[in-house]
Formats: structure tokens, sequence, C-alpha cells
């Protein structure tokens, strides 16, 4: 029904004078679906997804030819592109990873940081050579390997031994040489405390300021530092407990109570108070509303199933 005819969808035979009509000769104005003459040929599950659809015929907008896999459903050679090139096959999901990752106890930049790692779109030497923006694809810090992230992040001399200095010795073997997202996912997922800070913010920060100190060696624009393990201490330090409030920590959070009521709207008008939701996204929903005077008193109202929709679309 959402890509084809609605003849397509019938679970029974229809008569002949109906296999020629319109949708719009199923659509009572004013009323909605003329369910009595449609309810027989469709499944149920069919019946409630159709409830929630709405006719146009209002703003006499015209059937049209439309391309699906565009979102504007106009023809694109980049589209047809993706739609021929889309994998159905299973892949890993990362949502879970990503959810972790959003929840860092880190600034909203290095969330992003590592949201952009775990993308795989850091721009590392090796990334700039595939892309002919360069001549190698070499670490120029270390001019020992090629400069992919896990090099920049882990493997490169510069970052190991930052790295070795922060890691458990007993950890060290699983950290060297878990892949990228394990890397990222098992130690975002790590609440052990490090020096009373969550190592995952640890974690965050001394991989963020590994990305600028290679930046800054590049560009050549690397202030001092004489201690670099003890500096990405000090600042995970001071961003947890900036976070610390806002999780819960010592400081607790000042909340200030407040009653929510129904104001009255001004004199000679009506207020019309609406609310739709769904039982799952989609799901079968449903929708209310009430209409009421200045004193409160109630006038009209409305309630109705609405079909089978997602929550933004009941509420509307």
């Amino acid at each position: 029904m959402s890509n084809g005819l609605l003849i397509d969808d019938v679970v029974t035979t229809i008569p002949e004078e109906m296999a020629d009509l319109k949708v719009r000769d199923l659509w009572v104005e004013g009323v909605g679906w003329d369910m009595s003459r449609i309810e027989p040929f469709l499944s149920t599950q069919d019946r409630l997804r159709l409830l929630s659809m709405v006719v146009d015929t209002v703003t006499g907008a015209s059937d049209r030819v439309s391309w699906g896999p565009s979102q504007d459903g106009r023809f694109s050679v980049k589209s047809a592109a993706s739609f021929l090139q889309w994998n159905h096959s299973p892949r890993p999901n990362v949502e879970s990873l990503f959810g972790k990752i959003w929840k860092c106890v880190v600034p909203e930049r290095i969330r992003v940081f590592m949201w952009l790692i775990v993308s795989q779109v850091i721009m590392t030497n090796s990334e700039r050579f595939r892309r002919h923006l360069c001549d190698s694809n070499a670490c120029q810090v270390c001019i020992c390997g090629e400069e992919t992230i896990f090099h920049v992040l882990r493997d490169c001399p510069a970052m190991s031994g930052i790295w070795n200095s922060l890691v458990a010795r007993n950890n060290r073997a699983q950290f060297f040489s878990q892949s990228l997202l394990e890397w990222i996912y098992a130690n975002v997922s790590d609440g052990k405390l490090k020096d009373d800070v969550p190592w995952l913010t640890v974690f965050g920060m001394a991989a963020w300021w590994g990305w600028k100190w290679r930046c800054g060696n590049v560009f050549g624009v690397t202030g001092k530092c004489r201690d670099r393990v003890r500096f990405v201490k000090d600042i995970a330090r001071e961003v947890y407990q900036a976070h610390a409030p806002v999780l819960g920590g010592t400081e607790a959070i000042t909340r200030v109570e407040r009653l929510i009521a129904w104001e009255p709207p001004p004199a000679d008008w009506v207020k019309l108070n609406t609310d739709g939701a769904s039982r799952g996204n989609p799901g079968l929903a449903a929708a209310g509303g009430v209409l009421r005077d200045r004193e409160g008193r109630w006038i009209q109202g409305f309630a109705l199933n609405i079909g089978v929709c997602s929550a933004p679309l009941a509420e509307l």
C-alpha cells in the first residue's frame, strides 16, 4: 500500500464496479475514509495504516511521477548510484557504541571527535594520500609507519609512550591489540576510576590532545609541555569536576519545582488543547482534544483512533 496500488493489497475478491475506483472515491470530505466500503477487502493491519493517511483535497495537489530514493522526489545520478550500491547484507550495529560516545564525560567537541574516529573520517596522511592530496602516507612525526587513525591515536611512539604511562600494565596487551571499533568501545565503556577520574574521561582527553599535538607538530604551532602524561591527567580531572554537578556528584543540582496548570484564554476566545500518542514508532495511535472557554467550561471535544503511524504524525 505504501509503494503500490491499494488494489494490490486486497485479501479477497472485490466487485467489478470497484475495480476502477480512485482513492478520492473512497474518501468523504470532512469525515475521512469510507471504511464501510474498504474494511471487507483489506487486512486489519492495512486498514490501520490507511486510517493514518489523509487525502489532500484542499491544496489542489495533483498526482505526479516521483523518484523514491531521493527526499525531494527528483531523479539524480547520485541517488541512482546510491540505490544500486545499497548493501542489504547484515552489518555491525554501532548504535550502542555511538550511544556510549554521546554519554562520555568530556566536552562536546571531544564527543564529536570520537564520533568522527568511529566514522573513520579523520584526515590523516593515509586518507590524504588516498585522495591524492599529498605525496606520501608516512607519519611525519616518527617517519616509521603509515599515518592511519590507529597510528596517530595509539601506535605512534609519540602516543604509545603516553598510553603506557596511563594504562595499567596488565591491560596493555589487550589495549594495543584491539581493532579500532573494539578499542573505542572498550574504553568508552570502562567506568573504572583512574586517580579518582573515570577512565573513559581520561581516554577521551588523551585521544583528543594526542590529535591536537599531532596537528600542532605538523603545522609548527606546538607549545612546550614538560610532562604530557601529567597534563592529560590534570585536564581530565578538571573536566570531570566540571561535569560532576551534572552527573550527580558531590555538588547536587539545585532543582526548582514548578507547577504546570491550564491557563485560560483571553476574553472572547476559546482554547483548543490537543494531544496524540502512538504505542511504538510506528504503532497503534490515537488522538484527542477539548475546547474550553475562558472559565474553563467544556464546550466540545473529540477522540479518535488514528491507526498505525509514527509518534510525530500522531501529534500532528
